[in-house]
């Protein structure tokens, strides 16, 4: 049921681009990235045997990346 408004949103550019946009992600930015992400984690999560049905991996994906955990460790890591 995840649409995309535009998939050539989904089209990566340079490594500066790239990265911010994994930083808004990870802030919560709801786009096409952020629904690609959360679809690519909650197959992670299926295939982990962490969940049995794919919507709740799904949307146990979304709410990690609007909690900030992802952003909070992102920022931990960075100063590592």
């Amino acid at each position: 049921g995840v649409k995309f408004n535009n998939p050539n949103n989904l089209i990566g550019k340079d490594a500066d681009y790239n990265a911010n946009k994994i930083i808004d992600i990870f802030s919560g930015s709801k786009n096409e990235f952020f629904e690609a992400v959360c679809l690519n984690a909650a197959a992670a999560l299926i295939v982990c045997n962490k969940f049995n049905k794919f919507e709740d991996a799904y949307e146990f994906s979304q709410k990690h990346l609007e909690s900030d955990k992802a952003l909070i460790h992102l920022k931990k890591i960075q100063t590592f």
